[in-house]
């Protein structure tokens, strides 16, 4: 069983004090398939993002497991990747990098 965390402390020094912030978790989930090049775009396009979004976490599900079977049939992914954000299908195939920061920078405190 896993233990999930919705929300993300992190330390910073301010004026010599250390102050926390706290974030709302951001759950992405690539639903991938063997020798997919998107898959490997996206990878990319979420790496860059990551050191903005410090409380995003990714977990990438082989669309041929049983997990990711379920994800293709529940979100109704026709292409690799699925990209699911915070349990919705953000979207399939490839994705546009700008939308993808619009989405995250919604779900910021």
């Amino acid at each position: 069983s896993k233990i999930w965390f919705d929300k993300l402390t992190i330390p910073s020094k301010v004026e010599g004090q250390i102050k926390y912030k706290i974030f709302d978790m951001i759950s992405v989930q690539l639903v991938i398939s063997p020798g997919c090049t998107h898959c490997a775009e996206v990878r990319k396009v979420l790496d860059e993002l990551k050191p903005k979004y410090p409380s995003m976490q990714v977990e990438e599900i082989d669309a041929t497991t049983e997990k990711g079977m379920e994800l293709v049939v529940k979100y109704s992914i026709m292409a690799s990747p699925g990209t699911i954000v915070n349990g919705e299908l953000f979207a399939t195939g490839g994705i546009n990098k700008d939308s993808l920061v619009k989405k995250l920078d919604s779900l910021k405190i």
